[in-house]
């Protein structure tokens, strides 16, 4: 259960009742997360212009894309984020037998760490990324250097 309401369009003022019927042509629904930012319609645009962009604005594959945000998903637990763009993934183009793939990956990685009880960010490292693709890679290596830095600090 949500700890902050969903908003109804009608729930919006006036003037920023366009924002869902936006979002409802374009995606062809209004997702919780954006039912519950328009508390604060400004933020809502705000977030809405970041994720398109991020989306929409880069060089990035769809297909790389959405790999990269289940893996995410997967790594921090959040769930609803792996589940929602495996749909988004498959209309992306990517088989469903590599997402399967992927999860059985992922699975066997968790059970490893788990098991043997060793550092987290190395051991998936190794596990998840060391088998990449070519063009994952390259795309990673477009990270900015200072979060490269904080990611290997992490680990």
């Amino acid at each position: 259960m949500a700890r902050v309401p969903y908003l109804n369009r009608e729930d919006l003022p006036e003037a920023d009742r366009e924002i869902f019927d936006n979002l409802a042509a374009e995606r062809g629904s209004v997702g919780n997360i954006f039912r519950t930012l328009a508390h604060t319609p400004k933020l809502l645009r705000r977030f809405l212009a970041l994720g398109g962009e991020l989306r929409n604005g880069t060089a990035l594959d769809p297909k790389l894309r959405e790999l990269a945000i289940m893996t995410v998903g997967r790594l921090t637990n959040a769930e609803y984020e792996f589940v929602h763009h495996w749909n988004l993934a498959r209309r992306a183009g990517v088989p469903r037998e590599k997402l399967e793939a992927e999860t059985l990956k992922y699975a066997m990685a968790c059970s490893y760490i788990l098991d043997a009880n060793k550092p987290f960010p190395r051991i998936v490292n190794i596990l998840i990324w060391a088998p990449a693709s070519p063009a994952f890679v390259a795309a990673a290596s477009a990270v900015p250097t200072s979060l490269r830095a904080v990611s290997r600090s992490a680990s």
